[in-house]
């Protein structure tokens, strides 16, 4: 398959942080697709995590997802703290804020895309900020040998006269499969029995519509499950400011 090229922007910092905002939006949306009925059961946020566990259970709790957001942690900080207005230049987004001097900070699906096993032993002598947030993303995060669903809080761009170009997801899902197919492989290697979702945001140009894309990483493709219209989820609207 040719590369296409994905246009996509970073979503506001508010529906992020503080972390329970993307929880309960992760919790409702899996909530509202197949993936529940896949369990017969609804899911649940967990009120404790003092030992880490994971965000969300069944109702019976023999199934657990812990949330993973694909986010490095000097733009998480970068985004929390200042909530400035930011563009985005290659791997990294540079702040035009009014408080604060221009700012390099990593973004990591950029950074993570094409990464293969060679590349990401070749990262471990290396000490520069993109590496050291690739190995941490790789080695901490997904190495969990857990069930995870990983959030890349990103609008990806479509243009289409249709609010439900089925084609449109399908083409998009094959690139970012393309772009992240590692994360299978290392996921087989490390948590080989456990299953690993992946869920992004679709904005069409043309009708404004917004849909979350909830997804699953197969060993040959990122395999379809759901999507939810952006503004039908009750957490979502909780977590725009009164001002917006």
């Amino acid at each position: 398959m040719r590369e296409k090229i994905l246009k996509y922007s970073l979503m506001q910092p508010y529906f992020m942080f503080p972390k329970e905002n993307y929880e309960s939006i992760l919790c409702e949306l899996i909530n509202k697709t197949c993936l529940c009925s896949r369990f017969d059961e609804k899911f649940f946020l967990c009120t404790s995590q003092s030992n880490g566990e994971d965000d969300v259970y069944t109702e019976s709790k023999r199934y657990s997802l812990d949330f993973k957001m694909m986010i490095a942690q000097n733009m998480a900080q970068f985004l929390n703290e200042t909530k400035n207005e930011y563009v985005k230049i290659g791997n990294a987004i540079v702040s035009y804020g009014k408080n604060s001097s221009p700012r390099e900070v990593i973004s990591l699906y950029p950074a993570c895309k094409n990464i293969n096993k060679e590349k990401l032993e070749n990262l471990k002598t290396q000490s520069d900020k993109i590496a050291k947030y690739i190995k941490h993303f790789f080695y901490t995060v997904l190495s969990k040998n857990k069930n995870i669903l990983i959030f890349l809080p990103s609008y990806f761009i479509i243009n289409t006269s249709s609010s439900t170009d089925e084609y449109e997801i399908e083409v998009l899902l094959q690139q970012m499969f393309l772009n992240l197919k590692y994360i299978k492989e290392f996921r087989n290697e490390y948590a080989k029995n456990k299953d690993t979702f992946f869920v992004f945001v679709i904005k069409n140009e043309i009708n404004k519509s917004k849909f979350f894309i909830l997804s699953e990483f197969m060993d040959n493709k990122l395999n379809f499950i759901g999507k939810v219209n952006f503004y039908e989820l009750e957490s979502v609207n909780r977590c725009i400011p009164d001002f917006y």
